[in-house]
């Protein structure tokens, strides 16, 4: 993944950034070059329940390495169900970060599902936390 696509994910609406990453074009082919700062991309998903009443939270992760630490990370939430609507998408970082060689990032959304009985909504909350490191590796650490 190249370092331009890791600086526009800064840019996306509800993006979650921590760190920095070279500002011009210039400079972006020099850190390229110099292999400074490598950067990487993963949109693990996680899904609960079933259908038609399956809901799925996406953690849309961009994130680099300078100098064998974690230097740059952006990340957004996108949400899924064919019958439930989802609202405040959230995430946080809950352990590493800039300057470690990891970071786990927690994250969620809520869900409301209409039942057959009109007045009555099942509402729930899904979440899960991923890691991921500068070797680069991303993992499931918990979830609901």
């Amino acid at each position: 993944m190249s370092l331009a696509e890791a600086h526009a994910a800064a840019n996306r609406p509800g993006a979650d950034t921590a760190g920095t990453l070279p500002d011009t074009a210039r400079s972006l082919a020099r850190a390229y070059e110099t292999d400074a700062t490598t950067c990487w991309y993963a949109s693990p998903t996680d899904t609960w329940g079933t259908w038609p009443y399956n809901q799925s939270v996406t953690q849309n992760t961009y994130w680099c390495r300078k100098n064998g630490l974690l230097s740059y990370r952006s990340t957004t939430i996108t949400t899924g169900s064919y019958f439930c609507s989802s609202h405040d998408p959230y995430e946080f970082k809950v352990a590493g970060g800039v300057g470690y060689t990891y970071v786990v990032v927690h994250r969620g959304a809520y869900f409301n599902c209409p039942t057959a009985i009109p007045w009555i909504n099942i509402n729930v909350n899904d979440w899960a936390e991923w890691g991921y490191d500068v070797f680069p590796l991303w993992w499931e650490v918990q979830r609901d």
